[in-house]
């Protein structure tokens, strides 16, 4: 669903407390989320099913508001999850004897600056967003990328993008790297035209490990919408923490 210039739209939320009743999880209480570039209120509600010792189902429903706008809906939403641990000892189950598998990642938090985003009402204009990034890394090379990102400056404050993809990244020299992703995903809102919400974004860029665990990035490309509308240089300033898990797959 599109959304006029102005209003908001669902751009994620983050689960309150629970009670467990057997298999089944309840969400109780109202939950806020506010997302300062477009000033979001939500309540959900919803069950936490585990469907297996490793997955579960997630059945959410709620209501959003933007009190800036008139803008008022019911959100519905159906998710899975997957767990990642080692089954405590106590819980009915031996510990699995294998060796746990280290999961490496990194978060990534920044602004983001599309030179030129088509406009439904006026010329295409400068767009900023916040990004937030995660990358799991499937080798020492290749990683999978997941992105968000909201309007916050360029009169766009309902924009909000959400792509997937995969990356890669040299090693280092002295703590540098060169990196390229391809992501493709949906974006849409802020009277920003992308027919339909399709996006695909390549970039290509430089990253520096000033510490052992964080690093600043700078990238540059392009994001298209396929279907017509946005076209436009992308350029990404971001700083990034880095961090590794041993984790067991249930």
């Amino acid at each position: 669903m599109s959304l006029p210039q102005g209003q908001a739209c669902d751009d994620g939320a983050f689960h309150g407390h629970g009670i467990r009743f057997g298999k089944i999880e309840t969400f109780v209480g109202s939950l806020l989320t506010c997302i300062v570039a477009a000033f979001i209120i939500i309540s959900t509600g919803g069950l936490q099913i585990q469907t297996t010792p490793a997955a579960h189902l997630v059945l959410e429903a709620g209501r959003l508001e933007a009190p800036s706008t008139a803008y008022r809906t019911t959100t519905y939403a159906l998710g899975t999850g997957f767990t990642f641990g080692s089954i405590l000892p106590g819980q009915g189950r031996e510990v699995p004897s294998r060796d746990p598998y280290t999961l490496d990642w990194r978060l990534a938090g920044g602004v983001q600056c599309y030179g030129e985003a088509a406009r439904r009402d006026g010329p295409p204009a400068p767009l900023e967003q916040f990004v937030l990034k995660a990358e799991i890394l499937a080798t020492n090379t290749l990683y999978l990328a997941g992105q968000t990102g909201w309007g916050a400056w360029g009169g766009a404050g309902a924009w909000a993008t959400a792509p997937l993809g995969l990356g890669a990244q040299t090693p280092g020299w002295d703590g540098r790297h060169l990196r390229a992703e391809l992501l493709a995903g949906a974006g849409g809102g802020g009277g920003v035209v992308t027919h339909g919400g399709a996006l695909v974004q390549g970039q290509a860029g430089w990253s520096w490990d000033f510490s052992r665990f964080w690093s600043v990035r700078f990238m540059g490309g392009r994001v298209k919408a396929p279907a017509g509308g946005l076209s436009s240089s992308v350029l990404d300033l971001s700083l990034a923490f880095s961090g590794s898990k041993p984790v067991q797959f249930l």
